[in-house]
């Protein structure tokens, strides 16, 4: 069963959703969270919200904990779904240091698949789990922000904080 929250963080809105213990989704939105809850139910149509569950609140507090602190050890276990190829690259990114960045041929070389910096780029893309998989920590290789799912505001925003500019 999949249940969901919506949550405030310093980068807005965020609709967070575990599968029993594990983090299935994380979404950051705007103040109009319709769009994206609408976009959410799609995906996991059963979900139900829930505010009121004990156990379910702590893994709620925990990961609005890991937003607000990148830094920290993060021990929340995941369940993004994805291919194998987005799985193994997802591994990757939750390796990269806070306040750290790589760009899209660096996480390719570390695959040991050199010429892969455009599926890198699109299982990034992929990415249904906001901060906890951080893609937010990939780059161009010329040192400029690339594409964001949740915008590139709000990437700088998170890079910013991560490296103490905020």
């Amino acid at each position: 069963m999949v249940r969901y929250t919506i949550e405030k963080c310093r980068y807005g809105q965020v609709l967070i959703a575990i599968k029993g213990s594990d983090v299935c989704f994380i979404s950051l939105m705007d103040d109009d969270v319709s769009t994206s809850v609408e976009e959410f139910l799609q995906l996991f149509p059963k979900a139900i919200e829930e505010n009121s569950d004990e156990t379910v609140t702590k893994h709620f507090l925990k990961v609005l904990e890991a937003i607000e602190s990148p830094d920290k050890a993060c021990d929340i276990s995941l369940d993004p779904g994805g291919t194998d190829f987005q799985n193994i690259v997802w591994n990757v990114l939750r390796n990269i240091p806070s306040g750290t960045t790589l760009n899209y041929s660096e996480v390719a070389l570390q695959l040991g698949r050199p010429k892969s910096a455009r599926a890198v780029a699109k299982a990034c893309a992929s990415n249904k789990i906001a901060i906890l998989i951080p893609c937010h920590r990939i780059i161009r290789k010329n040192g400029e922000l690339s594409g964001y799912r949740w915008g590139e505001d709000r990437k700088r925003a998170i890079l910013d904080h991560e490296s103490g500019k905020l």
